[in-house]
């Protein structure tokens, strides 16, 4: 959230709020992980 604010303090336009899990996901983390991935990739 920090990095986010100070981001768009400078200027920076954000394509997504950001993705944040454990070390150790299980199968539903990684596909959200895949996902968040692919939306940065588009942007």
């Amino acid at each position: 959230k920090l990095i986010n604010e100070a981001m768009e303090s400078a200027g920076f336009e954000l394509c997504d709020e950001g993705y944040r899990r454990q070390w150790n996901p299980d199968e539903t983390s990684r596909k959200e992980a895949i996902d968040f991935g692919k939306r940065i990739a588009k942007a």
